[in-house]
């Protein structure tokens, strides 16, 4: 799997992501081919049932507050405006 990993590094200039772990984590474990599919559904129903679960017992919706860090391409375009560079939506 490093060789593999390490191949798709190098052809993409991206590490791998989840969905990457999860075909190794398949493979590893020799599960059926809908495997990784399965397991990432499970893990964001879970994620998002623990969410549910956190709002009811706090009686309010979480709206977490963040920034993001990294750098823009020169055009990103999101939510219908441009991003400029201080981050901001136009």
């Amino acid at each position: 799997m490093r060789e593999l990993a390490d191949a798709a590094c190098a052809a993409t200039n991206a590490a791998p992501n989840v969905d990457f772990a999860l075909l190794a984590l398949a493979r590893a474990g020799h599960l059926p081919s809908q495997a990784p599919f399965k397991l990432f559904l499970l893990g964001r129903s879970i994620g998002w049932t623990a969410h549910a679960v956190e709002q009811r017992r706090q009686n309010a919706l979480i709206r977490p507050r963040a920034r993001y860090e990294g750098s823009l391409p020169a055009n990103d375009v999101d939510a219908g405006g441009v991003i400029e560079k201080d981050g901001q939506f136009s």
